[in-house]
């Protein structure tokens, strides 16, 4: 295993305990904790962009895609945290089922990572990698170009 490849996923392995606390702190279904779940989201985020300066030294795709599943699963997981940090800021309240969404999808890790993340990453590694999907592609853009139906900017 590459020297790269076992940094990004020491990363990863320290995010774990980042999952715990927030489970711990979504437990408490309290707006009170919005601070420290800032903190965690900030570290999440921080965390993903040292992987993704590690990320064009891998070369085998197995490891690609792992590294880029395990990506997807801390990108939605920023993403619900906003939305959840922002309801908080803005309204000083957010629907107590939004609580049990972010615990069902930190103890769902695995499953979406192994499932649905890999399956997208598949496909998305294929589209970038495959010379047909790109032919595919550009014959597509190519074709919506020249289309002589399409919108006309004004």
């Amino acid at each position: 295993m590459s020297e790269s490849l076992n940094e990004i996923f020491t990363i990863f392995n320290s995010l774990s305990s980042e999952e715990l606390e927030l489970k711990n702190l979504f437990e408490e279904y309290s707006i009170q904790y919005t601070e420290e779940i800032s903190i965690s989201c900030a570290y999440i985020s921080k965390s993903i962009n040292k992987i993704l300066k590690l990320y064009p030294e891998i070369t085998e795709m197995v490891d690609k895609v792992k590294i880029k599943a395990h990506l997807k699963f801390y990108y939605e997981l920023i993403s619900k945290l906003t939305y959840y940090i922002k309801s908080i800021v803005n309204f000083q309240r957010i629907n107590e089922d939004y609580y049990d969404t972010i615990l069902d999808f930190i103890n769902n890790k695995y499953s979406l990572i192994n499932g649905k993340y890999t399956d997208i990453v598949k496909n998305e590694l294929e589209a970038f990698y495959s010379k047909e999907k790109r032919d595919e592609l550009e014959f597509f853009l190519e074709k919506r170009l020249n289309d002589p139906f399409k919108p006309k900017k004004i």
